[in-house]
């Protein structure tokens, strides 16, 4: 998408805001406007959050039951779960992208794309999040390379 071409922009959102959306054109929409730059950078935060919880509530909370409902998510929503926690990891929302890698872990059936992102993710959190200074078995110093 052409952040420069509102015009276009506008009648893309129509059409994905209208009918009925079984594979997941509204959450393609708003990713592909977040992917584009098309949405303001202090409002990415919100539209991840809002996306997330719409799609996979359990990314967002921590309640057992919820967790539970996201093991019936389509594989269609699981890449776009995914897509959102590259999406979030990319712009240092670290708890958004831990709920999305968790998400496509539960899945009962699984989209072999969710599970390929969803381990870059987990690659890039292992490095952005803080670690412990010393190994609590070896005392030895550690860093993040």
């Amino acid at each position: 998408m052409y952040r420069d071409v509102a015009g276009t922009l506008a009648n893309i959102k129509k059409d994905t805001e209208t009918g009925e959306d079984k594979n997941g054109f509204k959450s393609l929409y708003t990713i592909q406007t977040i992917r584009s730059g098309a949405v303001p950078e202090a409002q990415i935060e919100k539209e991840l959050q809002t996306l997330l919880s719409t799609i996979a509530p359990a990314s967002v909370s921590n309640d057992p039951a919820v967790a539970q409902q996201s093991q019936k998510i389509t594989p269609i929503m699981q890449d776009r779960v995914a897509e959102c926690g590259r999406l979030s990891i990319k712009n240092n929302l670290i708890q958004y992208a831990e709920g999305a890698c968790g998400v496509v872990a539960r899945a009962r059936q699984g989209s072999l794309r969710a599970r390929v992102w969803t381990e870059y993710t987990k690659a890039e959190l292992l490095l952005k999040k803080p670690s412990a200074d010393i190994d609590p078995k070896t005392g030895m110093r550690l860093n993040t390379i």
